[in-house]
């Protein structure tokens, strides 16, 4: 009977930490693809300005079918973050400013334990903070 007991008790320990294991990876793969959107935008930001300062004058190598993503993925990473773009009209042009990438990054490298995969309403949100209503959260969360 202990036996059972015991490993009953085993399975339920080890299905918690996987269930957390697996918010977790939620929580980082959201990120990676606002990182990845943001980084997208970026580059062909750059190429933007390399192509138009030369003779060429030719913008259609370049691949912009992801910038809609781009949008979403600097609304997503000023929400969670609270890092504002030094500029306000991100969303009409594609300059991206390369120190707000970086701050976000170092925000996610060091606050990425105060974030948690909302299961209810499948997103990413903080323990302290919810991004969505801006009310703080329950402590324990």
């Amino acid at each position: 009977m202990k036996t059972i007991v015991l490993s009953l008790l085993v399975i339920l320990v080890f299905g918690a930490i996987n269930t957390v294991k697996g918010q977790n990876w939620k929580v980082d793969s959201v990120f990676y693809y606002h990182f990845s959107m943001i980084d997208s935008a970026y580059d062909i930001s750059n190429r933007l300005s390399i192509e138009l300062s030369s003779d060429k004058g030719n913008i259609d190598s370049l691949n912009i079918d992801r910038l809609p993503n781009y949008m979403e993925s600097v609304r997503f990473l000023e929400k969670v973050t609270e890092i504002g773009s030094s500029n306000q009209d991100y969303f009409n042009s594609i300059y991206l400013d390369n120190e707000v990438i970086r701050k976000w990054k170092n925000w996610y490298a060091n606050n990425s334990e105060k974030l948690y995969w909302e299961i209810k309403n499948a997103r990413v949100n903080r323990k302290d903070k919810d991004i969505y209503t801006g009310k703080l959260q329950p402590k324990g969360l």
